[in-house]
C-alpha cells in the first residue's frame, strides 16, 4: 500500500495530493484519501488547498521564483493573480512580508 494511502487511513488526514518535480518537469502526481468524510468523495489533483503556516516559506520561495522569471511583479495587487482575494489593494510584496497563509 502506498504510504500516502496509509496516512489517510490511519490518521487525521482526510486526503492529500502529491506532486514530484524534477527540474521543470512534473514526474509524478497522485491523490489519496477522500475530500469529505460524509460523501466519501475521492481526492483529486485539481482540488485547491488552503496554505497552512508551515507552507509559507514554500509559497514565498515560489513567489520569488515567479518574480525572477518575470511572471509576477511584487508591486502588483494580489487580486491581479488571485481575483477572489478580499484585500483588493494589498500588494504581493506586502502580503509576502506579512506572511499571509494564502500568498
Amino acid at each position: 500500500m502506498h504510504i500516502s494511502n496509509r496516512l489517510c487511513k490511519s490518521s487525521t488526514y482526510l486526503g492529500m495530493t502529491v506532486a514530484v518535480t524534477k527540474g521543470d518537469q512534473i514526474i509524478y502526481t497522485g491523490s489519496f484519501g477522500v475530500r469529505d468524510l460524509n460523501t466519501k468523495e475521492p481526492m483529486k489533483p485539481e482540488y485547491l488547498f488552503h496554505m497552512a503556516s508551515v507552507s509559507k516559506p514554500f509559497v514565498a520561495t515560489a513567489i520569488m521564483q515567479l518574480v525572477e522569471r518575470g511572471k509576477m511583479n511584487l508591486n502588483e495587487p494580489v487580486v491581479t493573480y488571485l481575483p477572489y482575494f478580499k484585500l483588493a489593494d494589498e500588494q504581493i510584496e506586502n502580503a509576502r512580508m506579512q506572511g499571509y497563509g494564502c500568498v
